[in-house]
């Protein structure tokens, strides 16, 4: 045999090892590098649900004769961490029950910051709160129009509006506003209202309205203009078209019918969002939406565009009972309320 044939046989035998040797280095190294990746994902998921369970399952604790909310606000104008680690052992949104309060989320959101709780739990965690609309009660989120619309700096507004049409037919009339003295921003909304069919709306571009056997179905992809800052529209439905003539003032006065009238006005009480986001469209940036006049549907809490394992619930956000007067047809019905509608709450770790 040759030598020449003898070395370069030799060069292809080891050319192959070393081909064979790399693709196993490679697929070690792959392997590796997966599952790696999965043992983090996992330990991030398992912390997400640890601080989740630790903000919202947790009991509020407070020392003797505090106030949660007076602590908050000496906290932030001395700006002095060690009045939270005196008076507070834990947040405790919900002290493990399905409901959370409003006024307590808001204060908290506002006012304690991401990076000050990683100082009070002496913690290096990272992670972010948001928390998103996924249904409301309709009687709670009623507002006049002049106070559901006075705010032009980027919001959307959704309320309960007075009732002014269709004397004759029990009904409810949602109202949705946006406006954006900046015109740069985009309501994206697919709500749902079961049982329902469509009695009247006044028509807006870029929002269309279908009627289904079990729901009726409002999309809307909605921007400010220039040369309209605000855009606002109303639609009119029922769950039941049987004529009560002038059911307002059998409502409002516990007249005749008036069981009939609040079993439909009932069944008339929930709207649920299957999508529902308004944001500039340069930036991507979140803005707030109201529900009624005064309950912001969509806050967040810690560093914007947070990337992580998220762990969430669904709970039912409440406030505080207020005393209203809502316009049905000409007929004030004074009645007590509070904001309630369903959230979807996320923690996201890092």
């Amino acid at each position: 045999m040759k030598r020449g044939y003898v070395v370069g046989e030799y060069i292809l035998v080891s050319f192959f090892f070393l081909i064979l040797f790399v693709l196993i280095v490679n697929t070690f190294t792959d392997f590796t590098l997966n599952e790696y990746e999965k043992v983090n994902e996992f330990e991030e998921c398992k912390n997400s649900k640890k601080i989740f369970e630790k903000l919202f399952d947790d009991e509020l604790v407070l020392t003797n004769n505090s106030n949660y909310a007076n602590i908050l606000s000496n906290y932030t104008s001395e700006n002095n961490i060690s009045i939270l680690s005196s008076n507070i052992t834990q947040l405790g949104f919900s002290n493990g029950q399905n409901k959370l309060n409003y006024t307590v989320l808001k204060q908290t959101f506002d006012k304690l910051k991401i990076y000050d709780w990683n100082n009070y739990e002496n913690s290096t965690d990272s992670f972010s709160i948001s928390m998103g609309a996924i249904g409301a009660k309709v009687d709670s989120i009623y507002a006049s129009e002049s106070l559901a619309t006075s705010s032009c700096n980027p919001t959307a507004n959704i309320w309960l509006n007075d009732s002014t049409s269709n004397p004759n037919t029990v009904h409810k009339t949602i109202g949705i506003s946006v406006c954006d003295n900046n015109y740069n921003s985009k309501l994206k909304f697919k709500i749902k209202i079961p049982n329902a069919t469509e009695l009247n709306f006044n028509t807006t571009t870029g929002l269309t309205i279908t009627n289904n056997s079990d729901h009726l179905l409002l999309e809307g992809d909605i921007n400010p203009t220039v040369s309209e800052t605000r855009k606002t529209f109303y639609i009119t439905y029922s769950s039941e078209t049987a004529t009560y003539s002038d059911w307002g003032s059998k409502f409002t006065t516990f007249g005749e019918d008036y069981e009939s009238i609040t079993n439909i006005d009932q069944q008339n009480n929930l709207i649920i969002f299957e999508e529902l986001r308004f944001y500039d469209v340069t930036t991507d940036k979140n803005y707030d939406i109201i529900l009624g006049s005064n309950t912001v549907a969509n806050l967040e809490w810690g560093p914007e565009y947070s990337e992580g394992c998220n762990y969430n619930r669904i709970y039912t956000v409440v406030d505080e009972y207020t005393r209203k007067n809502m316009t049905i047809n000409g007929n004030v019905f004074e009645y007590n309320t509070s904001p309630q509608y369903y959230s979807w709450i996320e923690v996201t770790s890092r």
